[in-house]
């Protein structure tokens, strides 16, 4: 049986859209984002000349909802992180496909930005219990699991 630690890992490589919230004038703004995974860390496109970018600049705490497929009996997770700015060239081959050219011109356009979300708490939820496996990732790793 895999641990639900596991568990997690496999819904961000398995789900690579994820709903993030983050704040924006005081208020919860919400927008669906593909994401590349490297174990817990996230990795996502964008451009710089977005309102995004921006806006994560004055405030880069986010949280993102994976895994949601029906109403009950699946595993979710709420991911709470804290956003970097990149130009990390292997993460932009990673995630490049054909479809983005409709915001840049290519791999090389220089308005290309990675964010780079650095977990801070992860959590495994599911509709059809109460409790839920935390993962604080401000804590030492052996004391960070909770359940």
């Amino acid at each position: 049986m895999k641990s639900n630690f596991d568990k997690g890992i496999d819904i961000l490589k398995k789900k690579k859209m994820g709903a993030v919230a983050s704040i924006v004038r005081g208020l919860p703004l919400n927008r669906y984002m593909t994401f590349y995974s490297e174990g817990y860390n996230l990795y996502t496109l964008t451009s710089r000349q977005t309102a995004k970018v921006e806006e994560l600049e004055k405030n880069p705490e986010v949280t993102i909802l994976f895994g949601h497929e029906a109403l009950f009996n699946h595993e979710y997770l709420e991911y709470r992180g804290k956003v970097s700015f990149s130009s990390d060239k292997k993460i932009i081959d990673e995630m490049w496909s054909p479809s983005m050219a409709k915001w840049f011109t290519g791999k090389d356009d220089p308005d290309i930005l990675v964010l780079a979300i650095e977990p801070v708490k992860v959590s495994l939820l599911a509709f059809n219990r109460r409790d839920a496996f935390d993962i604080d990732f401000t804590l030492p790793m052996p004391a960070c699991v909770s359940g």
